[in-house]
């Protein structure tokens, strides 16, 4: 029974670990990959947007894919 418990302890602190860890790294990458790191939290947005309400992430993607091919367009 204890080595149990005691599994589930250390399965709940290696979560906690990677979390904080995680945390980290995003504001490492906000001191010094600003942009990089802005872009990654709007993607991760869009794929919560997604998961949640899949009408409206699809539309931000349309909306972003015509943007790209009017800026491609105009670039060459």
């Amino acid at each position: 029974m204890w080595r149990i418990i005691g599994a589930l302890l250390l399965v709940g602190l290696i979560v906690v670990a990677v979390k904080v860890a995680i945390l980290l790294l995003f504001l490492a990458g906000l001191i010094f990959r600003t942009k990089e790191t802005i872009g990654l939290i709007a993607i991760l947005a869009v794929f919560a947007l997604l998961a949640k309400y899949p009408v409206a992430g699809f539309a931000l993607i349309g909306v972003l894919v015509l943007i790209a091919i009017i800026r491609a367009a105009k670039s060459s």
